[in-house]
């Protein structure tokens, strides 16, 4: 587990993980000791981790989950992802053909970027990756929820540009990655 976890902009955990007894202490540890005011991104073995034990979730109050349609029933069964939101504290960001930003306030964001061939393994791990830049640079202190929206569309638009170049079912994840430098990031955009 880092010490000094303030000195961190945003945190993001998650991709490759694991999700061993070890692994899931450290979660528990970074739930509990994380400052309030950093925001902290969990995605896949972190959310696998969690469904493994839901009596956690009140430690992750006030994070941003990436779930796809499996790890979101995991965690919450067939629950609304409104009502799921508000109850937890969560931005919940639930990956999907039409990917949806739940924020606890009542706001939904339904993106229109991105494509079927973004459905492929890393795929998601690019969006925390572009969401977790998003984070840190945040020098116009926009709120959280204003720049999760904005990396789910950035990483939509990333897989509508590669897909000009190739097919659906040929896109990997390094495709998004490539193209990522032809989308504007800009939160002032939003």
């Amino acid at each position: 587990m880092p010490e000094h976890l303030d000195r961190y902009t945003a945190i993001a955990v998650g991709p490759g993980i694991g999700t061993d007894p070890a692994t899931a202490e450290a979660l528990r540890q970074l739930l509990m000791q994380r400052p309030a005011d950093t925001p902290l991104v969990l995605d896949a073995d972190a959310l696998n981790i969690l469904a493994i034990h839901p009596d956690w979730l009140p430690l992750a109050k006030g994070t941003i989950i990436t779930p796809h349609a499996r790890e979101y029933e995991r965690l919450f069964g067939k629950a609304d992802p409104t009502a799921m939101a508000a109850k937890h504290s969560l931005t919940i960001v639930k990956k999907a053909h039409h990917t949806c930003v739940y924020n606890p306030d009542g706001q939904v964001y339904e993106n229109h970027t991105g494509n079927a061939g973004m459905a492929t393994a890393g795929s998601g791990d690019v969006l925390t990756g572009i969401l977790l830049g998003m984070l840190c640079s945040n020098h116009l202190h926009a709120k959280a929820y204003e720049i999760t929206c904005r990396a789910v569309e950035t990483h939509g638009k990333t897989g509508d540009i590669a897909i000009e170049k190739q097919s659906e079912s040929s896109l990997i994840a390094s495709d998004l990655i490539e193209n990522l430098r032809l989308v504007s990031t800009d939160i002032t955009e939003y």
